[in-house]
């Protein structure tokens, strides 16, 4: 069965509709399911998973999906329904239906490109952009992991730096050490404790 596929940025996707139908009338499918249920709601945000599940009951393929509900658009008065049919999408992907070019519905590239749209229209909703990753989670150093340098003031930093073991994060505290104190980087802030 041919399934049509839209366009976006010259690669083609297949719309959910497209797959649920191919799903309905291809006989491989007849005694084949869809289930779907809600996984996580809390708040304006939803998790769900669509299965499908085979005439025995055993699950032949899941997705997933997640929405937070909107200001405008879909997800304004239906963001619950536009989860669910973004897990069945991906769901009968896995399951090999409209997959010539990619897992990813039309619907959910679109939305995603609508999403990153907005964002880049309001700066101040953007995430700061750090120079270094996010400090590892690690128990050596408790409440720190997880932030990023230069959050941290210079006592933060140096019992940080008495636990880093790669070159990564050793050369990333010294410079940052150094931008705190306001000068060069001193061979004292290369000298290191390491944990092994």
């Amino acid at each position: 069965m041919k399934l049509k596929t839209q366009k976006i940025k010259s690669k083609d996707y297949v719309a959910v509709n497209e797959r649920v139908r191919a799903f309905r009338s291809h006989p491989n499918f007849k005694d084949m399911s869809i289930e779907t249920s809600i996984i996580d709601m809390s708040g304006d945000r939803v998790v769900m998973v669509a299965k499908v599940l085979d005439s025995e009951g055993l699950i032949r393929a899941t997705g997933h999906a997640e929405e937070i509900k909107g200001k405008s658009g879909v997800n304004a008065t239906s963001f619950i329904e536009n989860c669910e049919t973004s897990a069945v999408g991906r769901c009968l992907g896995f399951l090999g239906i409209g997959v010539d070019d990619s897992i990813a519905t039309y619907e959910e590239v679109e939305q995603a490109i609508e999403r990153q749209e907005e964002l880049e229209k309001k700066p101040n909703n953007l995430p700061k952009k750090s120079k270094y990753d996010p400090l590892p989670n690690s128990s050596k150093i408790g409440e720190l992991s997880g932030r990023h340098l230069e959050e941290l003031n210079l006592d933060e930093l140096k019992v940080v730096q008495k636990f880093c073991t790669t070159e990564y994060w050793k050369n990333a505290v010294a410079a940052e050490i150094s931008i705190k104190k306001g000068d060069g980087i001193k061979q004292a802030d290369l000298d290191w404790e390491s944990d092994g």
